[in-house]
């Protein structure tokens, strides 16, 4: 695919393969690649294409998929001539896809007389693609939100296969084609989900939903009398929510159980990626949300010994483990996963602290941790589900 003197771009040249990925910093012109792709798609679909200059026909700039604005705003800002397009001296725009040996060039010429058209004539150009006949989805980051309904369009969704720029299609889409005598399937290859119930798209639906959430199921139907059609999610298997009664996608989100299932191995490697202790009083609030740490700490864990950074990372990792299992409305303690003991009563007196409110107060449980007498103190805060930490550091001493 080449694009030459279309918005972001110059010129580039660039393959294309099953799956292209595009990666790249704000304004690096991802978008000017997918939008050329649309605009050749809108144009063909209108007959936009296949019309003369005379006619009206050219690249339609706005359209069903895209909306690129006026001929100035396509136009590369510093377009120049390029040996491979006609009339190399002309402000041209020039669209190019190379599919099985086979070039299929449009050059659109921008008329500097009226530089805010939406449509920009064909200078050349080929009427027909075998890429604009094929299946074609394009979707919009401003993806449409959970609703209570969905459109029903018979010409969209059904004649032409489309899901919409928003995905607000899909649901009709299913709907079709779970209905039809002979339901669609979806072919063998990687977009067959092995582990779904059959091939048929309904199927194979809900079994990838279920790789982000488990045990979830889908039902659409249309709302008679109407243009719409509605979806549910029932829940079952490890869902662990009621089953019994169906819900309405407005009820329903996934980002959490999804991101649930990560969050383990993600603070695990971020916790690995912690090698000194200022990174550790750094990184505390997220990778122990259930301690808490009086200021005098961050004194203690900037100047920690190195060969304390991993036993102390690993003695707070434990403890934060124990404390987010904890419920405190049932157990007075939290089954520790590391020795905690409380200070006797003669070593209490030098274990008390200035809390966060200010208040004095004793701070006798500890952790320990290796080598040498290395000590974590701290009290337990039930009411918030929390531990308050007040040293790490060596064994203290009555004279501290």
């Amino acid at each position: 695919m080449k694009l030459i003197n279309f918005k972001a771009f110059r010129r580039l040249e660039l393959p294309l393969g099953p799956l292209t990925l595009l990666t790249g910093l704000n304004s690096s012109g991802k978008s000017s690649v997918l939008q050329a792709l649309g605009l050749l798609r809108q144009s063909y679909e209108t007959q936009m294409l296949i019309r003369t200059k005379r006619a009206g026909g050219g690249l339609l700039l706005n359209g069903d998929l895209v909306a690129l604005g006026t001929a100035q705003d396509v136009l590369h800002e510093d377009f120049g001539p390029v040996e491979e397009l006609p009339a190399v001296n002309e402000p041209l725009v020039g669209l190019v896809i190379e599919e099985d040996g086979e070039q299929r060039t449009w050059v659109a010429a921008y008329d500097i007389r009226h530089p805010d058209r939406d449509v920009m004539p064909l200078a050349e150009g080929s009427v027909r693609s075998h890429l604009a006949e094929q299946p074609f989805q394009y979707l919009h980051a401003d993806r449409i939100t959970p609703a209570v309904t969905y459109p029903r369009s018979h010409q969209i969704a059904i004649a032409r296969g489309f899901l919409g720029v928003r995905g607000e299609h899909t649901v009709n889409y299913l709907r079709h084609h779970t209905e039809q005598d002979v339901p669609m399937e979806v072919p063998d290859g990687p977009l067959r989900h092995r582990g779904a119930t059959s091939s048929q798209l309904l199927d194979q639906t809900i079994a990838w939903m279920q790789e982000l959430c488990p045990g979830v199921n889908i039902e659409t139907d249309p709302v008679e009398g109407t243009d719409s059609v509605r979806l549910s999610y029932g829940f079952g298997g490890t869902a662990g929510i009621n089953a019994t009664r169906r819900r309405r996608p407005t009820h329903v989100g996934f980002g959490e159980p999804h991101l649930n299932v990560h969050l383990d191995w993600i603070r695990a490697a971020r916790r690995e990626g912690v090698t000194t202790g200022s990174r550790i009083w750094d990184s505390c609030a997220d990778l122990y949300p259930h301690l808490r740490f009086l200021p005098r700490v961050e004194g203690q864990l900037s100047g920690l010994n190195p060969h304390w950074v991993v036993p102390v990372r690993r003695a707070l990792e434990r403890l934060e483990e124990a404390v987010a299992a904890w419920d405190p409305a049932s157990v007075a303690e939290p089954e520790w996963r590391t020795k905690v003991s409380p200070e006797g009563e003669t070593r209490k007196r030098v274990c008390r602290f200035t809390d966060l409110d200010g208040e004095t107060r004793t701070f006798d449980l500890h952790a320990r941790f290796t080598p040498g007498a290395g000590r974590i103190h701290f009290r337990l805060v039930p009411e918030e589900r929390m531990i308050r930490i007040a040293h790490i550091g060596s064994k203290i001493r009555p004279e501290i």
